[in-house]
């Protein structure tokens, strides 16, 4: 009696734990791929402020079209140059920051894979890419 007991508690735990494990796996499946389908002043910023934070910088560069023809924003660091505009160290071999644009329903999520971190783009509106 007590064995069969004892593996009806065990077998409990071991769906629970499996339950789990499954409605993570449909968390994650729900994010799709995104673009912004078109920036505003206030989306724009936002995307700066929240790129230069994750990175750890003043301000930071992007393109005026960032996020809106790719889910992929590829990071790199700029290059030091001379009055001349000669390059002083040459070609960077750092490995480019990459942030991906994620749809989860209706809300833009803003991933850095290399740091495991996320943030909601409350002033863009996005769609499936």
């Amino acid at each position: 009696m007590r064995t069969t007991l004892a593996f009806t508690k065990l077998h409990i735990a071991l769906i629970g734990l499996l339950s789990l494990v499954g409605c993570k796996t449909l968390a994650e499946q729900s994010l799709v791929d995104a673009v912004i389908e078109q920036h505003s002043t206030e989306s724009i910023d936002e995307l700066h402020s929240i790129v230069a934070k994750a990175l750890n910088v003043e301000s930071i560069i992007l393109a005026p079209d960032a996020l809106t023809q790719s889910s992929r924003l590829i990071i790199e660091r700029k290059t030091h140059r001379t009055l001349q505009q000669g390059v002083v160290m040459g070609r960077s071999e750092e490995i480019p920051e990459i942030f991906k644009l994620k749809l989860k329903g209706t809300e833009c999520i803003l991933l850095h894979p290399a740091s495991n971190r996320s943030w909601p783009l409350l002033k863009s509106r996005c769609k499936a890419s």
